[in-house]
């Protein structure tokens, strides 16, 4: 249902879809398809502290969330989540603040967006 939900919003046009398998289940209709990726340790230290968790722990489910996450998109869709191979880009997040995140995936839409024009204008009668 989700998923059916995802693609008609993609359909549309015009919009940003997040979803761990949106990636994967949209790529004949997106874009530009943008990983943002930290280390497990990174991870782990934002949602220990966002969450007021002990590190240890957060580790701990972060691992078993992870790995159960994993098994579901392979069994459900064939999908490896921690292959990024078919994405546009991958972007590390230990590098960069989320403006300049923001500021990264703009440029590259920008390009697309150019070389789309350029693309269609050529094409046209």
């Amino acid at each position: 249902m989700l998923d059916s939900f995802a693609r008609k919003e993609a359909e549309r046009g015009n919009v940003i879809i997040d979803g761990h398998a949106a990636p994967w289940l949209l790529k004949d209709l997106a874009m530009l398809r943008v990983a943002v990726v930290a280390s497990l340790n990174t991870r782990v230290k934002r949602l220990a502290e966002r969450d007021g968790k002990p590190f240890d722990q957060v580790m701990e489910e972060t691992l078993v969330r992870e790995e159960v996450e994993r098994r579901r998109y392979l069994k459900w869709y064939n999908i490896d989540i921690r292959d990024f191979t078919d994405f546009d880009m991958v972007v590390n997040s230990e590098r960069f603040s989320p403006n300049e995140i923001v500021e990264i995936i703009l440029k590259a839409l920008e390009i697309i967006c150019k070389k789309n024009l350029a693309t269609s204008t050529l094409n046209s009668p």
